[in-house]
């Protein structure tokens, strides 16, 4: 009589002394009283599969704690809520805590206005069409302060779904630079000019005196 087999996964050494791993499959032969007689069953190196899950866990790993540790947000929208997102993320609109955002629209972060914009690009990257990888739109914090958002979009495979891959730059402060130094020129410019036309009224204008002086003469 056959008792039900057992099937288990350990690691063995070899006669060198290395280390394998094995999936073991046994089961007690018995008499006609229950006595066991004998075991029987087979091993199975499975050392390269072992191999193979540790080092995908591994790069796992690392992938993870290179996005969470990223000096860019990154998120993961998919059906238009946010199914993912990191520390910067959470830094740059907020928020403390990722249950705070997880699950949610992505009208939580993204300006009414710019809302079609940012829809009709992720639309395009999910049916594969060309459409922009990279564009800036406005976006919304937890406190309601806009900000300026450089994004990076990529369409992905995520669970058992397409979703949208987001890595996003807070550019507000670049523009507001930007904005200062372009008013900046715009001034020095209008200075320019008026500098130039008051030089050329004062030549008139010393022209203007000099033959008023000579008319007083004669």
């Amino acid at each position: 009589e056959n008792r039900s087999t057992q099937l288990f996964t350990t690691r063995c050494y070899r006669k060198d002394g290395s280390v394998i791993w094995v999936v073991i499959s046994s089961r007690a032969v018995t008499d006609g009283d229950g006595k066991i007689l004998y075991y029987e069953g087979f091993l199975q190196d499975i050392s390269e599969v072992k191999t193979a899950e540790e080092s995908l866990r591994q790069s796992e790993e690392r992938y993870r704690a290179a996005i969470e540790h990223s000096n860019d947000g990154v998120a993961i929208i998919q059906r238009n809520s946010h199914v993912y997102v990191n520390r910067k993320f959470l830094e740059i609109f907020g928020y403390e805590h990722g249950q705070e955002i997880i699950g949610e629209p992505v009208t939580r972060t993204i300006h009414t206005d710019d809302m079609p914009m940012v829809v009709e690009y992720a639309k395009m990257r999910l049916k594969g069409k060309d459409g922009p990888s990279r564009y800036e739109f406005r976006g919304v914090k937890k406190d309601g302060t806009v900000i300026s958002i450089e994004v990076s979009i990529a369409a992905i495979t995520y669970g058992s779904g397409r979703a949208i891959l987001c890595y996003l730059h807070d550019v507000t402060e670049q523009k507001r630079l930007q904005e200062e130094l372009l008013t900046k020129k715009k001034l020095e410019s209008i200075g320019i000019l008026a500098g130039g036309i008051a030089h050329d009224f004062n030549n008139m204008l010393t022209s203007i005196m000099g033959n008023i002086s000579l008319a007083k003469i004669y």
